[in-house]
């Protein structure tokens, strides 16, 4: 558990905020290992060699800590955090400048959605009789 030391601008008081649970957790990204805490208001905390919170936490770092959280916390035999990347939205061109963002679980081909597309207005339409008032 980290603990910081609190003063004010003045030196007039003091105070020591402890963060994180007691359990540390080690995480792989882009082939670097970070021992990390999680808090459950502040989230991830990388730790230095000495166990010291990072003054600069990695972006890299904080993404996946987050995903891993999400992902549910999941820890493998070696004790190392378990998470999956996210995927890039798949993107369909559907016709023209319009385009349309697949979910995730969607297993239409681009063929398919495109066509579901361009079929959507295919119902008649009601009319109006020529020469009717509006």
């Amino acid at each position: 558990m980290t603990c910081l030391a609190l003063r004010n601008a003045l030196n007039l008081g003091q105070g020591m905020v402890c963060l994180g649970d007691p359990t540390t957790y080690t995480i792989r990204v882009d082939d670097q290992t970070y021992t990390f805490e999680w808090h459950r208001y502040g989230g991830p905390a990388a730790l230095g060699k000495r166990g010291d919170p990072l003054t600069h936490q990695p972006q890299a770092f904080l993404k996946a800590a987050s995903l891993w959280n999400q992902q549910g916390r999941r820890v493998d035999m070696d004790g190392v955090c378990v998470w999956e990347p996210e995927r890039p939205p798949r993107m369909v061109h559907l016709v023209g400048r319009h385009h349309a963002l697949v979910a995730d679980g969607d297993t239409r081909t681009d063929e398919e959605i495109r066509a579901d597309w361009l079929n959507r207005d295919a119902s008649p339409k009601a009319t109006r009789p020529k020469g009717a008032r509006q």
